[in-house]
């Protein structure tokens, strides 16, 4: 990925979304990418949800990398909309922060997304939905329409774009980011969004983005509903490049 980041990204999703591996990942682009002398990155793990596939189990992987985390301590409570933990609330006052907020994207994430909406005023921010289309309620156009316009109506905020995360678990998936873009290009179009970047764990040696993406147009994989201009198919979509940092308890 090139181009100049908000300040402060946030990554809203669902479970099975993938969006707290993007959100370590995208920490890690910043310090490797963009950070600059002086600049803190820190990751704040808001997910109050899903307590078992957080970015906080990414813990050490940060710490190599000078990465701060914030994680909240009220995961898998019963508390209605959990407080804060007020070490969050030092990347809007610190301009030489840039921070990344991990956080669910159901109600009670969007809620959560929704307390800081004054603080977010004015500040340099981009709210993002990350999508895996192979999640039954993001497996179409509509349902993913329908997701972004519920967070936005929870948040009371507008999404800035979307994030295609297409995957199976499997570490070689740009296969299923061109078997998928379709739906995730008219989801996005539906909500009236771009689609900012995708996730591969993939490497650009093994795959060549824009040869292979060619090859699939050629062969009608990913023609563009609705009359997308050129420069929106897949070769052109920047690529985030996962490295896997979040375990599950299913994995040997």
């Amino acid at each position: 990925m090139t181009g100049k980041p908000a300040r402060i990204t946030i990554f809203v999703g669902a479970y099975g979304s993938g969006k707290s591996e993007i959100s370590v990942n995208f920490a890690l682009w910043l310090t490797r990418n963009i950070r600059q002398d002086g600049q803190r990155v820190i990751l704040c793990d808001l997910d109050m949800i899903n307590p078992y596939y957080r970015s906080a189990d990414a813990r050490t992987l940060l710490a190599d990398n000078q990465i701060e985390l914030v994680a909240s301590m009220y995961a898998n409570t019963n508390v209605d909309v959990p407080s804060l933990p007020p070490q969050v609330f030092s990347v809007f006052d610190n301009p030489n922060v840039l921070a990344v907020l991990d956080i669910g994207g159901e109600d009670l994430g969007a809620r959560v997304v929704g307390s800081l909406r004054n603080r977010l005023a004015g500040e340099d921010f981009a709210l993002n939905l990350v999508v895996n289309p192979y999640r039954p309620m993001t497996g179409t156009p509509e349902g993913i329409a329908h997701a972004a316009a519920e967070i936005e109506s929870a948040t009371g905020l507008r999404l800035h774009g979307v994030v295609d995360n297409a995957n199976l678990l499997e570490i070689a998936n740009w296969h299923l980011i061109e078997e998928s873009y379709p739906i995730v290009t008219e989801g996005a179009r539906l909500a009236g969004l771009p689609v900012v970047f995708a996730a591969t764990m993939e490497m650009p040696e093994v795959v060549d983005v824009a040869q292979s993406a060619n090859a699939a147009r050629s062969a009608g994989v990913a023609s563009k509903p609705g009359g997308l201009d050129d420069d929106r198919t897949v070769a052109a979509l920047p690529v985030l490049n996962l490295v896997r940092s979040i375990h599950y308890p299913t994995d040997h």
